[in-house]
């Protein structure tokens, strides 16, 4: 663990972070900010081994992942608003994982793909960049 958090401070005190309670922070978006709102996790101080190390991977995945969706759940708000001025008629299909799915006429799809980059990228300032790679294709299989 030390080396995947070497480099990354912040993820490494808020993975760790968590009080004699069992509270843990998960990062949520609130008024264009994450805070830190506390979850209790009443086994982080189990007495059975198995029980107490399932729950500390559960606090340190918790705030990664749940701030991963939020910010998936901002791309996903940004490019809905804003897609249909780069092409009234591409919709936003759907979510897969950490992917967009959508459907535009093939004349759009340089300009969609793009717009779709730029909002995923930007809906976030994290102090990592957010590197987002879009693909174009008649099917989502050809897209990969």
């Amino acid at each position: 663990m030390q080396k995947i958090f070497g480099d990354l401070d912040e993820i490494a005190h808020h993975a760790g972070s968590r009080n004699s309670d069992g509270n843990v922070p998960n990062a949520n978006w609130n008024d264009d900010r994450f805070n830190l709102n506390y979850y209790q996790l009443a086994d982080i101080n189990s007495g059975m081994q198995q029980i107490r190390s399932a729950t500390e991977r559960l606090a340190t995945n918790m705030p990664i992942q749940g701030t991963a969706a939020d910010i998936m759940k901002m791309a996903m708000i940004a490019v809905h608003a804003g897609l249909h001025k780069v092409s009234p008629s591409a919709k936003l299909l759907m979510q897969v994982h950490d992917e967009l799915v959508l459907e535009c006429p093939k004349s759009d799809a340089d300009r969609v793909s793009k717009f779709v980059q730029e909002e995923m990228e930007s809906v976030a300032k994290l102090k990592v960049p957010i590197v987002v790679e879009a693909h174009v294709g008649d099917n989502w299989e050809q897209a990969h």
